[in-house]
């Protein structure tokens, strides 16, 4: 599926943490350990999480996000987008809920993204994120060690 969709948007609590634990093992399958339902319980309960859940039209999860706001910033903790609706539109309108968010809390966003996942940089760039560090063999895959990229957008 390479058309563009509508998908709605919802902020969610713990009671998704099933949910987001699927798509989290769906959207990073073969690249990362999914995540456990009780590891997204964990993460929503942290100060100034929180979650949001895109849908289709028949409000089958389509993706997730997970950003976290304190200390002056906006952390995106993850978002991740099931295989079926990539190149959709859900991973930029779960990117842009959370940038509106740091906007009107005017804090800058960070995240980390493996610098071999091509299409999530691509978005980031897309959005005006700019490297600001980087860390070595971060991340553990198959083939080897792969980097984390730090990038930072300011509002």
């Amino acid at each position: 599926m390479s058309s563009r969709q509508e998908f709605a948007l919802s902020e969610v609590d713990e009671a998704y943490a099933a949910v987001l634990s699927e798509l989290h093992a769906a959207a990073f399958a073969g690249t990362t350990d999914a995540w456990s339902a009780d590891a997204f319980v964990k993460l929503m309960a942290m100060p100034g999480a929180v979650a949001w859940l895109a849908t289709d039209r028949e409000q089958i999860p389509a993706g997730f996000a997970l950003a976290r706001t304190g200390s002056g910033e906006c952390e995106i903790i993850v978002i991740g987008v099931d295989p079926g609706v990539r190149r959709c539109g859900v991973g930029e309108r779960l990117l842009d809920r959370i940038l509106s968010s740091a906007l009107q809390a005017q804090v800058p966003v960070i995240l980390e993204v493996a610098a071999d996942n091509i299409a999530a940089i691509s978005l980031y760039d897309a959005s005006g994120f700019v490297e600001a560090g980087r860390r070595r063999h971060y991340y553990r895959r198959s083939s080897g060690p792969v980097d984390a990229l730090i990038l930072r957008k300011d509002s």
